[in-house]
């Protein structure tokens, strides 16, 4: 009996025990309802079950009836059933319904031939290195006679000029690669730079680009002087991989620098700094402006070799008169990138508009905050049922804390993928911020007695 007694004891002590550490998981409470609550149990009648419930990175205690329990189980955790999917909608589509294309078969030509890879809308968007790299590599195994980069864009991610102009860097040597634009604004302008011959359609434009930032309100905002200086040094840079002149690149970013163009000994056109005066100087560009140049304007001071309406006028500018296609990935390529990008953009605005949702709960549910009232003792601590009230809160506000999270990571996800989703680089970073701070402040929140609420 005594030995008995014993063993009794020792198991009741190492029970308090268990029941006192930081961890509360380990027993696994269902009810009939289907949902699972994993913890510990606190104590149980006839009538009700108390539980220690851990959850969003918070304990607390939970009181059930002994009516909806399914079952409960003692130092076992089950896995929750997983609910089953709903089936799709037909016709709606995700990233995993937009195969890359295949590569068509190789063939050989018996007359010249242009490969086209579309260069269409906005830069980051669907106008991406990563599209640019994978068809100019398709290329090089077809050899066309020339590579066109059809371009019409009206510009945008700085960042992703420096990838473009990378792979271009890479290719220009193994490849006769010829821009034909009918835009070519900002950051399309400066990666045109990079190929040494330039085309334009009849009514284009080329250049305007001066970087900026969208602010809080969306409108632009000026970009510091060191940002500026970087982005007209590779400007410069990759207009002297395409042979043109570094002045060009700069006069598109800085409104401060005025051109002119002289013709040289052999007639070619050189392009100058400065006022144009005297004999046999044109103006460019004058101070104050910056440059954009149309079509025509682009041939006559030399930055592009002519004006061409379709591939049969380009390719009688480079002295075929009869050429073919070269078909390859360039193009199917294109219209993939678009048609996942269209995909991409209605996944993160379902997303950021989740994000916002929880959001916006989890501040409506801050304890601090809100319209609902809380009674004192004459200690000025929180009555019981007070703190029951302000713990809930701090519960409800930290569950939708999570919900937000969840859905900023999977739009995060997405613009890995697409930067362009983000109109500021810094977006999702600032808003996983405003998380992590508001869980901290609930967090010491949450077990405070006497402070906050509205009396």
């Amino acid at each position: 009996m005594k030995k008995t007694t014993c063993i009794f004891l020792l198991l009741s002590v190492f029970v308090l025990l268990v029941g006192t550490t930081a961890t509360v998981s380990g027993d696994t409470l269902v009810l009939k309802s289907g949902k699972v609550y994993e913890g510990k149990i606190v104590s149980q009648d006839s009538k009700t079950i108390v539980f220690l419930v851990h959850k969003y990175n918070m304990t607390f205690e939970k009181t059930f009836k002994q009516k909806d329990v399914e079952s409960l189980t003692a130092g076992k955790i089950v896995k929750k059933p997983k609910k089953k999917k709903a089936a799709s909608k037909k016709g709606k589509k995700n990233m995993a319904d937009i195969p890359k294309p295949k590569a068509p078969e190789i063939k050989k030509y018996d007359t010249p031939t242009y490969y086209v890879i579309p260069l269409k809308g906005m830069v980051g968007k669907t106008f991406v290195a990563s599209v640019l790299e994978e068809s100019l590599e398709d290329a090089v195994q077809r050899e066309p006679t020339v590579v066109i980069l059809d371009m019409d864009s009206p510009g945008g991610l700085v960042s992703e000029v420096d990838k473009l102009g990378d792979v271009l860097t890479r290719y220009n040597d193994s490849l006769r690669i010829v821009v034909l634009a009918k835009d070519a604004i900002s950051a399309a302008a400066i990666t045109s730079l990079a190929a040494k011959e330039i085309y334009m359609r009849p009514g284009g434009r080329f250049g305007a680009a001066t970087a900026w930032r969208a602010g809080a309100n969306g409108m632009p905002t000026a970009i510091g002087e060191k940002f500026q200086s970087c982005w007209r040094a590779r400007a410069r840079s990759l207009a002297e991989i395409g042979d043109h002149s570094p002045l060009f690149g700069s006069a598109m970013i800085d409104a401060n620098i005025q051109l002119h163009w002289i013709l040289d000994e052999d007639g070619k056109k050189v392009v100058k700094e400065g006022p144009a005066k005297g004999e046999g100087k044109t103006w460019i560009i004058k101070k104050g402006k910056l440059l954009t140049l149309t079509s025509n304007e682009a041939v006559k001071c030399g930055l592009a070799v002519a004006v061409v309406k379709n591939y049969n006028e380009l390719g009688k500018q480079l002295g075929y008169e009869k050429w073919q296609e070269c078909k390859g990935l360039g193009v199917p390529l294109g219209k993939w990138q678009k048609e996942s990008l269209k995909v991409a953009e209605a996944k993160f605005k379902k997303h950021m508009g989740k994000f916002e949702k929880a959001m916006s709960r989890a501040m409506a549910m801050d304890p601090r905050k809100g319209s609902y009232t809380v009674y004192r003792n004459s200690n000025g601590h929180l009555t019981p049922s007070s703190q029951t009230k302000w713990k809930k809160r701090c519960r409800q506000c930290n569950a939708n804390l999570h919900v937000a999270g969840k859905q900023l990571k999977k739009a995060e996800q997405l613009a890995k993928t697409f930067p362009g989703l983000l109109t500021d680089p810094d977006q999702i970073e600032n808003m996983r911020k405003q998380i992590d701070d508001m869980k901290q402040q609930i967090a010491g929140q949450y077990n405070t007695r006497g402070i906050g609420g509205r009396k």
